[in-house]
């Protein structure tokens, strides 16, 4: 059984849901090209509204449905794996990683590198 889900702006909606709901790492990987077209679509709109794009704006993460892929617990490494391969497909990882450098992020997925807080 698979349902619609809705991108996170509301937008078209894209990939499947597996059983209780949770969004199957597959679907999100089958759906990058919607994803990139998800944020060029607003990279055209902010450029009509006369503002000028951020890196954060052409970014694949947003668009993603499930964002918690690039927050994975310990062990989730299906997540881990899902989420460097939207990073793979994204044009802004290396602002991504720096950001998370610079910010001292010291979770998640960031430009397709995992930040831990049990690293040093």
């Amino acid at each position: 059984m698979s349902y619609g889900i809705a991108l996170c702006d509301g937008s078209q909606a894209i990939g499947e849901l597996v059983q209780n709901e949770q969004l199957s790492a597959q679907a999100q990987l089958d759906d990058l090209e919607e994803l990139r077209a998800s944020a060029a679509a607003r990279i055209a709109e902010l450029r009509s509204n006369g503002v000028t794009p951020s890196w954060e704006d052409w970014a694949l993460c947003p668009y993603v449905p499930n964002p918690d892929i690039f927050f994975p617990l310990r062990g989730e490494i299906n997540e881990t794996k899902v989420a460097k391969k939207v990073c793979a497909a994204c044009t802004v990882r290396p602002d991504c990683y720096n950001y998370a450098l610079e910010t001292g992020q010291r979770q998640g997925i960031w430009g397709g590198n995992r930040f831990s807080k049990h690293s040093s």
